[in-house]
């Protein structure tokens, strides 16, 4: 339960900023601690106080850190920002396009992002021939929503893969594979293929 309400924490941090986030998590280090004390399990009552700490102290620091700027290199990959009017122009000069659209409050993002997105492999290509663009999600925004409708989507993690094969999206499973990711990829980028 601290680890969830850590992360909790952290994601409030990060939509929120980390004051707010610093608030919540003293209240409620504050809220464990009183029931604590009221009950008469010192114990516990260390234990809210120190969660609280280590709740604050990783706010501060994630809150220190600002998330890389889109159209920065990030592990050798140039992301730009997600772009769709600019998807169909690289299409067609005959290039691929990876779509990423994520949010800091997404579990499987999170995942997808460091465990196949971030893979030696995909990397290899977004460095090489395929245009990675990129949106974020964590704050509501229209414009980032009605392009998922577009998809018949409505949720995240949101991928997808254009090319000259593939000229109206390969939308990917939410749990991304390597394997998944490279084929669409291949077959994004056949010029004599059909969608």
């Amino acid at each position: 339960i601290a680890g969830t309400a850590i992360w909790l924490l952290g994601v409030l941090a990060e939509i929120s900023g980390a004051q707010t986030a610093l608030a919540v998590g003293a209240a409620f280090g504050f809220l464990v601690w009183l029931l604590a004390v009221r009950r008469q399990r010192f114990a516990h009552a260390i234990a809210g106080t120190l969660i609280a700490g280590l709740a604050g102290v990783a706010i501060l620091v994630a809150g220190d850190k600002p998330p890389p700027a889109l159209a920065e290199a990030v592990d050798g990959v140039q992301w730009q920002p997600l772009a769709p009017q600019k998807i169909g122009t690289l299409v067609r000069d005959g290039r691929t396009v990876f779509v990423d659209i994520g949010a800091a409050w997404c579990v499987t993002c999170k995942v997808n992002d460091a465990l196949i997105v971030g893979s030696h492999g995909i990397r290899a290509r977004l460095r090489r021939d395929v245009v990675p663009m990129q949106a974020d999600w964590t704050k509501p925004d229209d414009k980032i929503a009605g392009y998922l409708r577009r998809f018949h989507r409505y949720g995240l993690p949101f991928n997808a893969v254009f090319g000259p094969g593939a000229p109206n999206g390969i939308v990917l499973p939410e749990l991304l594979t390597q394997e998944a990711v490279l084929a669409a990829f291949n077959k994004a980028s056949m010029k004599s293929a059909s969608n």
